[in-house]
């Protein structure tokens, strides 16, 4: 999968899950349907793996030992440089109504139930991707038209 068709490099997607079996199963769908994908075991990994660039969705699990994938969300989110980046929260204990809307409105785009369905998996990523490839067509095309206003003022 590609954020941008003009650019051939695939979609980077950040795993973060504290049980290895987990991240392996997800990682492999992944894998198979194309992405890149960088693995973490806890909060802090992810958001080290986030500051050092080159992510471009989130799939975050919501019960980690050291911070809630909550939090974690909350941390990308404060970040200007990577502020933007889809986050879709999983998770197999989490799945009252109560947590997911907690999920949600605390910045995640999407929220998943495991067991996952690698369809639905795969499909909401393709979604996410596919709407911040138009938010950031639209925040070129816009910096574009400013850059063309001065130049004709």
């Amino acid at each position: 999968m590609l954020l941008n068709p003009d650019v051939a490099t695939p979609t980077t997607v950040l795993v973060l899950d504290d049980r290895p079996e987990s991240r392996y199963l997800v990682t492999t769908w992944l894998s198979r349907a194309g992405y890149e994908v960088v693995e973490a075991g806890s909060g802090a990994e992810a958001l080290a793996a986030v500051r050092r660039g080159g992510i471009d969705i989130a799939l975050l699990d919501v019960n980690l030992p050291d911070m809630s994938g909550f939090e974690v969300c909350e941390s990308i989110r404060a970040d200007a440089e990577v502020g933007a980046m889809p986050v879709i929260h999983l998770s197999a204990t989490a799945v009252a109504s109560a947590d997911r809307s907690e999920g949600l409105l605390r910045g995640a785009d999407a929220f998943l139930v495991e067991p996952l369905d690698p369809r639905i998996l795969l499909a909401t990523i393709t979604a996410m991707v596919r709407r911040a490839d138009m938010r950031r067509r639209v925040r070129v095309t816009a910096e574009r038209l400013r850059t063309l206003n001065r130049v004709t003022a």
